[in-house]
């Protein structure tokens, strides 16, 4: 199988954008699934490097919205040989201290553990501080205050020696390594200049009031108008020192993570911004519920939707077409609904004989299960007896166990056929669900399900598999399907509770769910769902029907083909 991260050179558009971001002071690059869009990254990290130095000091600050996001990049980019020296990882300070940092100043934001792996923990900032003696209790002791100093000084000159800085969105502008002080911000007859012309724009002029429609006309091209550059003219900023300078900023994954965490970071580059990601997937996840709507809306529309909204952007904007991940009919789809028809494949996947079972077509790898089994409620696996009332009502999700019992009949079926567990994954849009396939593996798989990846979609953004099997879980609930079924109730009665079911999807009436989770596919694809209430809940799942007319089979035919899948299950 062709594989973007084994080429050696780029395609076309790779090619293009790695020429905008170098020669323009702003440019995005929307990368579709499988596009090459981190390969995209790691040469365009390479030929910065390779570039003349402008000035002394010149840095390049890479972010990514999530901790996995920023080790996949750090990841990939020793893969390519990148020098270990030019390179420091910045983890928050909570999750520097879970793992033996010695700073205790400052506060600490509570959050996720993070399992830093242990081939890359010799990259963290942290790490390499531990190994500076200036800040090791030796010779006279310290004060606290004094060693914490010392210890923030050392992490400048780490910072300061290193050529590519990688941490995620947030840890950017709260990791006092990198930045220090309260923003104060000027007054609104003030404006203060940032390295692009003009004032800077929307809520970060003046204070912060998102009732007063922020998105306006004054914020919606923050990055329009000539290029200053550093220290040219007067420019008034937030009392805000910024110990460690960067003349590119790069921000992957952009579309996951809200537009303040992109235009923070963003702020503190010299030269240029260059901001990868695809809006057509799914958004970033504002959790905060004291907030009013427009602000919660506008928070979870992507940067690069926005940006894009705009013609005008459109001349800074480059779009990957040549995907290297999935098999021509699983790309069919998305790129004919999603991107216009514009990507195309360069990709071969030969067809398996022995799979015919699931695909028997050699140029259709998808198939769908119509499976009409009822949904019913269920509790995220998290809550226990403990819980009280609001967290358990606020945690209730949904499960289908006709749907879970077609999915593990797909697994075993995969792995008697001598496919490994590790390139199967199940992904399902609720928690209850999730539960409830894992649950069902470990009884009938065994051993192997422990390597098969089960998750939601959005916890499975970003991941791809050899084979991918969806649970979409809505369909009729228990309740309503006791009535239809019932003698006692009338026609009208039962039209009208199926329709009210139908009309509502929940979240999968988001396109991007279904784009995200489709895309994951290399090989093969089998989605489990009940076709009717899919088809007339949305018009992205009535098209998606429609292209799968010819692989649709229903519940009963499915698991009778795979019980005809004879063989031995490996781990």
């Amino acid at each position: 199988m062709c594989s973007a991260c084994s080429r050696a050179t780029l395609n076309e558009k790779q090619t293009l954008a790695v020429q905008r971001g170098l020669q323009r002071p702003f440019s995005m690059v929307q990368g579709p699934p499988g596009t090459g869009k981190t390969s995209f990254l790691v040469q365009f990290v390479a030929a910065l490097l390779s570039a003349p130095r402008r000035r002394q000091g010149g840095r390049i600050l890479v972010c990514a919205p999530s901790n996995h996001a920023a080790d996949h990049l750090l990841d990939r980019l020793i893969s390519a040989g990148t020098p270990p020296h030019y390179m420091t990882r910045v983890y928050s300070r909570f999750i520097e201290r879970a793992h033996g940092s010695m700073y205790k100043g400052g506060t600490t934001r509570m959050e996720r553990g993070f399992d830093i792996q242990p081939h890359l923990e010799e990259h963290a900032l942290h790490w390499k501080v531990s190994e500076v003696q200036q800040v090791k209790f030796t010779g006279p002791p310290l004060s606290r205050d004094a060693f914490d100093r010392s210890y923030e000084a050392s992490e400048v000159k780490v910072l300061k020696d290193s050529r590519i800085v990688i941490t995620t969105c947030t840890t950017a502008y709260l990791h006092t390594a990198l930045v220090q002080g309260e923003p104060q911000w000027p007054s609104r007859s003030v404006q203060w200049q940032g390295p692009w012309q003009g004032p800077w724009p929307g809520p970060w002029q003046g204070a912060w009031h998102p009732w007063q429609d922020p998105w306006q006309d004054p914020w919606q091209d923050p990055w329009q108008g000539a290029w200053q550059g550093p220290r040219q003219g007067p420019r008034q900023r937030p009392s805000v020192l910024r110990p460690v300078s960067f003349d590119t900023i790069v921000i992957d994954e952009a579309a996951q993570a809200s537009e303040p965490d992109i235009v923070l970071p963003a702020s503190g580059a010299s030269c240029r911004v260059i901001v990868v990601g695809d809006h057509k997937q799914l958004g970033p996840v504002v959790t905060e519920n004291n907030l009013c709507a427009p602000y919660v809306s506008a928070l979870e529309t992507p940067f690069l939707e926005r940006m894009l909204q705009n013609p005008r952007r459109w001349l800074s904007s480059t779009m990957l077409n040549m995907q290297y991940r999935m098999h021509p009919s699983i790309r069919s789809f998305p790129s004919s609904q999603f991107y216009e028809s514009k990507l195309e494949d360069q990709v071969c996947i030969p067809h398996r004989v022995e799979l015919n079972c699931i695909w028997p077509d050699a140029k259709e790898h998808r198939s769908f299960v119509d499976c009409k089994g009822s949904q019913s409620m269920g509790l995220s696996p998290e809550l226990n007896r403990t819980c009280d009332a609001a967290l358990i009502e606020s945690k209730v999700s949904l499960k289908n166990v006709g749907e879970a019992q077609c999915v593990v009949a797909a697994c075993k079926a995969l792995l008697r056929k001598s496919c490994s567990a590790r390139d199967i994954a199940v992904i399902t849009p609720y928690k209850a669900q999730q539960h409830e396939i894992r649950a069902r593996l470990e009884r009938d798989v065994g051993s192997a399900a422990a390597s098969i990846l089960v998750g939601t979609v959005h916890a499975l953004q970003g991941s791809e598999r050899e084979y991918i099997i969806v649970s979409f879980v809505r369909s009729i609930s228990e309740d309503v399907e006791d009535v239809v079924s019932s003698a006692v109730a009338s026609v009208g009665d039962s039209v009208a509770l199926q329709e009210l079911h139908m009309e509502s999807l929940g979240i999968l009436s988001d396109y991007k769910l279904l784009n995200v989770a489709i895309t994951r596919a290399k090989y093969g694809l089998i989605c489990v769902g009940n076709a009717d209430v899919l088809s007339k809940g949305s018009k992205y799942f009535n098209a998606f029907i429609h292209s799968l007319r010819s692989c649709i089979v229903s519940k009963e035919e499915f698991l009778r083909s795979a019980r005809w899948a004879r063989g031995r299950i490996s781990p």
